[in-house]
């Protein structure tokens, strides 16, 4: 279906990030790879925190972001360049990798907290919060916003869509060259 090697989503908290990249991943016989998940365990194996008390702690120590996105993105170059088909959940995906074919998933405030509710650290206040420190961190840290949309290929509204109807737009947007 897609020649592309590396699929690039992004959004913010509780869009669907994750469980569309496993479907999306599954459906192109391609590697699923979330930095979400990583920072997550990381924030937690490392510093016995949840993504929310790593996000306030990187914000003045943004060598761990900058440590963190480089692993990330050796790896993720890597595997790429080894041939590895991956779909990658990254804000920073089209900043590091511009010639990925990328895709944003949008999602109101209302439905991702209602999608992150059985999460035991994030409610609808803190994926609201999560949100805006994510952009401001990033547009400090690398003068990148990852909500400006017109960077990205397509804009997926998940809202009232089921996985597999995203999932079946991104592989139409697939097929067409850009």
């Amino acid at each position: 279906m897609s020649c592309e090697p590396l699929i690039i989503l992004s959004g913010k908290a509780g869009s669907g990030k994750t469980t569309i990249g496993r479907l999306l991943a599954t459906s192109l016989n391609y590697e699923f790879v979330s930095m979400g998940n990583f920072s997550r365990n990381y924030a937690r194996d490392h510093h016995g925190m949840d993504i929310n008390q790593f996000q306030d702690y990187c914000k003045p120590h943004p060598e761990m972001d900058a440590h963190l996105d480089d692993w990330f993105v050796k790896d993720i170059s890597a595997r790429a360049a080894a041939g590895m088909g991956l779909v990658l959940d990254y804000r920073l995906g089209v900043h590091f990798f511009p010639g990925a074919r990328s895709f944003f998933l949008e999602v109101s405030d209302a439905v991702a907290a209602c999608r992150v509710a059985a999460r035991k650290d994030e409610t609808g206040k803190t994926i609201e919060a999560r949100n805006q420190k994510m952009r401001h961190r990033l547009l400090a840290s690398y003068g990148f916003d990852f909500t400006e949309l017109a960077q990205y290929d397509l804009k997926v509204i998940t809202d009232t869509l089921k996985e597999t109807d995203v999932v079946e737009t991104i592989l139409a947007s697939l097929k067409n060259p850009l």
